[in-house]
């Protein structure tokens, strides 16, 4: 807390694959992450209430070689005109 200032937030940036986890039920031992308190608050008060859930951008899906394309059929007309040189 920053009693100076007129406002204060708080900004955080996730790595590839990070993610946070963050108690919006006031409940939690570990405020501000969540620890699944709100499950008990729930029950308790007939709430809903779950955490707010931030993920880091996925990782990058391995770049693979495309299947070659099979050869198109070619039909019976055509192979006849190939089979006589036409």
């Amino acid at each position: 807390i920053d009693k100076e200032s007129p406002k204060v937030a708080t900004m955080e940036s996730l790595k590839t694959g990070d993610k946070k986890v963050y108690c919006r039920c006031w409940q939690s031992g570990t405020f501000p992450l969540c620890d699944g308190a709100h499950m008990e608050h729930n029950k308790k008060t007939g709430d809903n209430v779950g955490p707010l859930i931030l993920s880091g951008p996925k990782k990058a899906a391995p770049v693979s070689e495309p299947e070659p394309e099979e050869p198109k059929k070619l039909r019976k007309r055509d192979r006849i005109k190939k089979f006589l040189g036409l």
